[in-house]
């Protein structure tokens, strides 16, 4: 085994730690590979920083300008195996897998990478060809901690269970069926019931119908504990959200979307936010089309709670300039991404929001 062998030998034996991912930059630089070694060291940097802030922006722009360059040779060894990938850490981390060849895919990229998340690809023409749990078979799914559906054309019940209930995938902390048909019923008992005891983060976007599943879900999944949860798209009556929003499993939650895609003003603004928005720990808030209006962002901005929001998605929400008038205000907020895209904000408080949020990324 050479040096380099042993080395990333190391980071697939250790995922979660940085210090052998460090050690073999290092022997980069040693090597010769400079650019290899600073592309490592620009993920890690970027993975310490403070989510969605200066460092964490400026060390991500590093590591993309690297990639740009040398990605073709940095993947090469798992181009055949993969759709696609992704690079965390200074390592591809994600991987993207067609169905049917899903499960040597998947066990030749994680002999040679730490791969952690996956996506399943599969075409509604392929649904028929044979069922899921038939290309879901790698002895590497225990170590995956993330995977993603939302284009494995799940269409019954059965197959959702066979991933929710599958003792290879107990340990899956982020799961995706963005725009799946899930069946609504299905979705309340597993919320309420024992299986992925470990789900941290569940994304149902764009499923329309599941916000009476959803709500009575989350009323009865008094052990789920969730720190990232993506509902954009998810109709939800005010009632509805409000047992989403008050739910045990959302008292910790970190990052929750809410996006409104649809006519009308969303179901947030029947409520009033600084009572029914688990404030604790949220860092990342999207309220995108939920058409709060000035009044709305003036519940948020005097919410002293909020104080810990990092990002804060306003766009198309009829805000104008009493809107942005109350985020100048906002003695509390101290935000490094503001989307305030589609509001009619003018150029001039624009620029004053920026000047507001000196470290943000504002979107107008």
């Amino acid at each position: 085994m050479t040096d380099e062998e042993a080395l990333r030998a190391a980071v697939l034996a250790h995922p979660d730690d940085d210090t052998p991912r460090l050690v073999y930059a290092d022997w980069c630089d040693d090597a010769g590979h400079a650019d290899r070694a600073a592309f490592v060291r620009a993920q890690i940097d970027a993975a310490r920083a403070e989510p969605w802030g200066a460092a964490d922006r400026e060390a991500t722009r590093r590591a993309n300008a690297l990639l740009a360059v040398y990605a073709e040779e940095w993947t090469a060894h798992v181009s055949e195996a993969v759709e696609w990938h992704g690079f965390e850490r200074g390592f591809i981390e994600q991987v993207g897998l067609y169905a049917h060849r899903f499960a040597r895919g998947l066990d030749e990229a994680c002999r040679v990478e730490p791969v952690r998340r996956a996506q399943v690809i599969r075409g509604l023409a392929q649904v028929n060809d044979a069922p899921l749990e038939e290309y879901l078979t790698s002895p590497h799914l225990s170590q995956l901690h993330a995977l993603d559906l939302h284009e494995a054309s799940l269409t019954a019940s059965v197959e959702f269970e066979f991933v929710t209930e599958n003792e290879e995938l107990a340990g899956l902390a982020d799961l995706s069926f963005a725009g799946l048909r899930v069946p609504p019923d299905w979705l309340t008992r597993f919320l309420a019931g024992p299986h992925l005891p470990a789900l941290a983060a569940l994304d149902l976007s764009n499923i329309p119908n599941l916000g009476p599943a959803l709500a009575r879900g989350l009323t009865g999944g008094g052990h789920r504990r969730f720190t990232k949860l993506n509902l954009t798209g998810v109709r939800l009556l005010s009632n509805d959200l409000k047992c989403v929003l008050s739910s045990h499993a959302l008292g910790g939650v970190e990052e929750l979307r809410l996006g409104w895609p649809f006519p009308g003003p969303g179901p947030v603004t029947m409520l009033e936010l600084g009572w029914v928005m688990p404030w604790a720990r949220l860092r990342l808030l999207d309220l995108a089309g939920q058409q709060l209006g000035p009044d709305g962002v003036k519940e948020i901005t005097r919410e002293r709670e909020a104080a810990g929001l990092r990002w804060l998605g306003l766009a198309r929400n009829h805000l104008g300039s009493a809107g942005a008038e109350w985020l100048l205000e906002s003695p509390h907020l101290n935000l490094y991404h503001l989307d305030v895209s589609d509001n009619g904000i003018p150029p001039q408080l624009l620029a004053a929001l920026r000047a507001r949020f000196p470290e943000a990324l504002v979107v107008g």
